[in-house]
């Protein structure tokens, strides 16, 4: 019996770059160690020589907090609807996806939870507050900024109790 030609398989091919770009563990070592924000991603991208793209969805799948990342389409003025943009991807840490399950958004309109933190008119947005229903049906305070890369707009979500309590540590005395 002939065989075809073998079909490459470009999710391992994918996964291979994105292991090089993002040197193994080195990424996730140093987002999990900088500021938990949408500016973290936006600073690793440059350091790593990744697109913000690249390191937003990096930033999120490799978090071991609860984040999501959406990454949308430039945002478009849609008559007698205002302001939208199409969602592209959304990429979650594993543990938002635990706690809230995978987001389904395919678009982000003013009247959208996430509306009030688009960058209209602006390159960032600051932090803004909103309300997140889990799988088990509680509510749980968000915050949510974004950023305007031109080709796609950068939101990353995240619970409030995912920055954690501040830990002070005093050094022994002598």
């Amino acid at each position: 019996m002939p065989v075809g030609p073998k079909i490459p398989d470009y999710g391992q091919a994918n996964n291979f770059a994105r292991f090089a770009l993002f040197r193994g563990n080195t990424y996730a070592q140093l987002a999990a160690d900088c500021a938990f924000d949408i500016k973290t991603p936006i600073s690793l991208a440059k350091k790593f020589g990744a697109s913000n793209y690249a390191s937003a969805r990096e930033f999120a799948r490799t978090h071991y907090r609860a984040c999501a990342v959406y990454i949308l389409e430039p945002i478009e003025y849609v008559n007698g609807h205002g302001a939208q943009a199409a969602v592209r991807r959304i990429e979650p840490s594993p543990s938002f996806v635990t706690q809230f399950g995978r987001p389904t958004d395919t678009h982000i309109t003013l009247d959208h939870a996430l509306g009030p933190v688009l960058p209209i008119g602006r390159k960032m947005t600051s932090p803004r507050t909103l309300s997140l229903t889990d799988r088990n049906g509680t509510p749980h305070e968000c915050v949510a900024e974004a950023f305007d890369t031109t080709h796609n707009v950068i939101i990353l979500l995240y619970p409030v109790k995912a920055l954690g309590k501040p830990t002070i540590i005093l050094p022994r005395k002598k």
